[in-house]
């Protein structure tokens, strides 16, 4: 029992600047409506991301394709509409 390191708790995970960024981004796609942009970060779980970036910014197309290291891209455009699903 001597390896135990001991510790303070540790910090509380924020996911705050991830929603940030995809804000500025929605920003920047609504100057440029219906035209596509890949997401600048790649993501690990796209299909839940699409899901959540829809409900949470309307008037955004959002589609993940997913890549063979796991991971996926996010694609997304301003349609200025409350939905438009493909």
């Amino acid at each position: 029992m001597s390896e135990i390191v001991w510790c303070d708790p540790p910090a509380a995970e924020s996911h705050r600047s991830h929603y940030g960024a995809v804000q500025r981004f929605v920003a920047l796609l609504k100057e440029r409506p219906e035209v596509w942009a890949l997401y600048p970060n790649d993501i690990a779980a796209g299909a839940t991301a699409v899901v959540q970036n829809r409900q949470r910014y309307p008037g955004t197309e959002w589609i993940h394709r997913p890549r063979p290291d796991g991971r996926s891209d996010l694609y997304a455009r301003w349609t200025g509409t409350e939905d438009r699903t493909p």
